[in-house]
């Protein structure tokens, strides 16, 4: 029995072996260009994303604080003047107050909700502009606008 092969020739086990290997590095070649290059790519459009100013974010959960805190009153009552009255004096107590922003105890009505806005801090350094909500009562449902 001959148990030499001729040259060149690779026996069947081998040749199955190889394209195992040879599917593995392939796919472990991709991979391993494919997640880096993925991730420099998501890494980069977070970069480039525009972020909220983290001053007006500020401002903006104090205000969405301050809306909630004025639905819940509205729903005791269904009277925006005493709702704008347990407001002012919620922040005369010093609710409300952030680093950058306070927000005004000025509660103006609109058609279905409120509007309330945001104040510039004594100790501010600087002035990022001014905050405005709009809110809904019923719904919550609610906007914010910047006014330099």
């Amino acid at each position: 029995m001959n148990t030499t092969t001729p040259a060149g020739v690779i026996p069947a086990v081998e040749r199955s072996a190889l394209r195992y290997w040879g599917r593995a590095l392939l796919i472990g070649t991709g991979l391993g260009v494919c997640i880096p290059l993925g991730l420099w790519l998501f890494s980069l459009q977070l970069i480039t994303s525009p972020t909220p100013v983290p001053k007006r974010a500020e401002g903006e959960q104090l205000l969405g604080l301050a809306r909630d805190y004025c639905r819940v009153e509205w729903s005791k009552s269904h009277d925006v003047e005493k709702v704008r009255q347990m407001l002012t004096a919620e922040v005369k107590a010093g609710h409300f107050r952030g680093k950058y922003f306070d927000v005004a105890p000025d509660l103006k009505p609109t058609r279905h909700g409120a509007m309330l806005h945001t104040t510039r801090t004594t100790n501010a350094e600087e002035y990022d502009g001014t905050g405005f909500m709009t809110f809904d009562w019923d719904t919550g449902e609610w906007e914010v606008r910047w006014e330099p």
